[in-house]
């Protein structure tokens, strides 16, 4: 386009006249290098540089199908290279009636061989440049926070389902992407093949008209692919003949649910080694005692959190205790909160506190905090079905008694990843021992008070009580008024 109002004079008429036929001269002459590099051939500039975060099952699928694509693999991030590596050796296994290597496995094995490897993908994404485009397949709770990163590193991202955890997650990686300008997708499988693009096609065009209701049945989590490791102690069948150790084993679920519930039953405790289990924990919280343990031998590796700043906290027990810890959590700007039989509204209304069912409670709250007295009505007040109530990466913190808690069900709860963790400020029972050692799970015993000011304070409120009551006045602070009112008071007075 040009600029009508602008005269052109001859010269540059002439001059742009030979530039715009030398240019046509010469385009028969340019000719695009993936012809010049004959059939099959794949031009470098047509080649994207992909990094694969979680590489030991479903990523290994996925790169198989990016290889036979002929894309390049330049990285592979993962916190147990291990498994990854018999993973590999599967793939190398000569299938029936073979006697060689299959050719996809030894096109992963090479690729894998050359690619940089990395156990953080912060790390990754720090030192290597040349990525052009990640792929994501860790376990679920990562997902958000890789693909995150990736896009704010200006990578395009494909992660597998589900993409995340939480609706506020999907939003947050939506409009990372709109905003860093990448291309994404989610990893759907079977739904991303040609029937269902052209069952969408159908649609779009009209062909069967309006739809106004969708009806969908499938009984795969009870029968086709049923997913979710039994509960510890669940009992391992014993196979009535010993399985052939020179035969590979034949994986299956149960084959899995059977091998993780051996490990956990012969040391619950403990990662396998060769895991970076800072590295797998991911976001969850500080993990303070753990980094602690690893500093002290002399590994100074950082793992990863999340903040306080946003999250929601619920109080159970809204007394002089949760009070408290209702104010300062409001000043970390978190949103609080609160379940109580007879609750101070004013003081709720005043400090923007939701006060909610416990049940209610147990769904919305990232952190529940028990405040609450220990009686026949609250004793395992929080059960097997409580904890199935909580959200799978929240965590339960009790600071008061031991027995509010059913310590045989938070075991369950803990071992199966039902929640996330726990802090509890009271020795653990026999029941709740299996959990000690555990990364993710603090105890403290009742500890709650225990400061040189807190005892002093202590102290101090008796010794004023007694002087108030023996000076004719009502304790400032009393537990049980209706006592005072019927018994102490007539007495002292007469």
């Amino acid at each position: 386009m040009t600029d009508e109002s602008t005269p052109i004079s001859r010269r540059t008429f002439v001059r742009d006249g030979a530039t715009a036929a030398a240019a046509f001269a010469m385009a028969p002459m340019i000719v695009p290098r993936h012809v010049l590099g004959g059939v099959g051939y794949r031009a470098p500039s047509r080649t994207l540089n992909v990094a694969m975060i979680g590489f030991g099952g479903m990523g290994m699928s996925n790169m198989n199908a990016l290889l036979q694509a002929g894309e390049n693999i330049v990285a592979v991030c993962d916190i147990d290279y291990p498994y990854v590596e018999r993973s590999i050796a599967g793939r190398l296994r000569p299938r029936q009636g073979q006697t060689t290597a299959p050719a996809e496995g030894l096109k992963i094995q090479e690729a894998y061989t050359k690619a940089k490897k990395y156990d953080d993908f912060r790390t990754m994404f720090d030192k290597q440049k040349d990525i052009d485009a990640v792929v994501i397949a860790t376990p679920d709770h990562l997902h958000a926070i890789a693909a995150y990163h990736a896009m704010k590193a200006g990578k395009h991202v494909y992660v597998q389902k589900p993409l995340t955890y939480t609706v506020q997650e999907a939003r947050l990686l939506a409009r990372t992407a709109h905003d860093m300008k990448i291309v994404s997708q989610m990893g759907n499988q079977g739904h991303s093949m040609e029937g269902t693009r052209r069952m969408n096609e159908i649609i779009a065009a009209g062909v069967l008209g309006p739809i106004r209701e969708v009806h969908m049945w499938t009984d795969r989590p009870a029968r086709y692919w049923a997913q979710g490791i039994p509960r510890p102690g669940t009992p391992v069948p014993t196979p009535a003949t010993p399985p052939d150790p020179s035969v590979p084993p034949r994986w299956s679920m149960r084959t899995v649910d059977n091998a993780v519930l051996k490990a956990m039953e012969a040391d619950p405790q403990t990662p396998p080694p060769g895991v970076k289990w800072d590295l797998f924990l991911g976001p969850t919280t500080r993990q303070i005692p753990y980094h602690h343990q690893k500093l002290s031998r002399g590994d100074e590796t950082r793992g990863m959190g999340t903040s306080l700043f946003g999250k929601t906290l619920g109080i159970a027990g809204l007394g002089a205790i949760g009070r408290e810890l209702a104010i300062r959590a409001v000043g970390l700007k978190m949103r609080v909160i609160a379940s109580d039989p007879q609750p101070d509204r004013k003081f709720a209304a005043d400090h923007h506190i939701d006060l909610l069912s416990l049940d209610e409670l147990l769904r919305q709250s990232d952190f529940l905090s028990l405040h609450v007295r220990l009686d026949d009505q609250t004793r395992n007040m929080i059960g097997a079905r409580e904890l199935g109530l909580m959200k799978r990466n929240a965590y339960l913190i009790n600071a008061a008694r031991r027995e509010l808690v059913d310590e045989e069900a938070l075991v369950v709860a803990i071992l199966a990843a039902q929640i996330a963790g726990a802090a509890l400020d009271d020795p653990p029972g026999p029941a709740a021992k299996k959990l000690l050692g555990l990364p993710n799970v603090v105890f403290t015993p009742h500890l709650g008070n225990r400061a040189i000011e807190g005892v002093h304070g202590v102290f101090r409120s008796a010794l004023e009580a007694a002087i108030q009551v023996l000076g004719g006045q009502r304790p400032t602070r009393i537990v049980n008024p209706q006592v005072y009112e019927h018994g102490l008071r007539p007495l002292l007075k007469s």
